[in-house]
């Protein structure tokens, strides 16, 4: 029976971390767009429902990135490895997040809050996918939580 290492605890929280950033970035947007200035920056009336239709679109097109980031990650972790699958997603969502953090317009916010969807998607479904892979049978059970338990985590802060 394998034990447990420290360099699988440390495998184990980098791993966890995927779970963080994809609950940190789907919540991030909503802390922001309750802020007043984001309003004033983007030329926004926080009543208009114009306004309200461009949050939304904001808000859905990070989800529909994370859906084709799902789908995506199958071929790029099957042909290239999970390590290799993990690295790229972490480009996309790191790309993306920095290029949110500084959009400078409504439109560019729109395009890299999808890109930032598509790499945080590929995470979703390959952290608990790698996780099982490198895991001994007997941890499992206990360790196929972490990536919920940092999602949860990431959209609490």
């Amino acid at each position: 029976m394998a034990s447990l290492s420290l360099y699988n605890i440390y495998i184990y929280t980098v791993l966890g971390f995927g779970g963080f950033t994809y609950g940190f970035g789907f919540s991030v947007f909503v802390a922001a767009e309750g802020q007043p200035g984001f309003y004033s920056y983007f030329n926004l009336d926080p009543t208009s429902k114009h306004t309200a239709s461009i949050i939304d679109t904001v808000n859905a097109l990070f989800t529909v990135g994370a859906a084709f980031g799902s789908v995506a990650q199958s071929f790029v972790a099957d042909k290239w490895g999970r390590k290799i699958g993990l690295a790229v997603s972490a480009m996309y969502a790191l790309i993306g997040g920095a290029l949110a953090a500084g959009a400078i317009s409504i439109p560019m916010l729109v395009v890299v809050r999808l890109l930032q969807g598509f790499g945080l998607g590929m995470v979703l479904p390959l952290v608990p996918l790698y996780l099982s892979e490198i895991t001994p049978p007997h941890q499992q059970g206990l360790l196929s939580g972490l990536p919920l338990l940092s999602f949860g985590t990431g959209y609490l802060v």
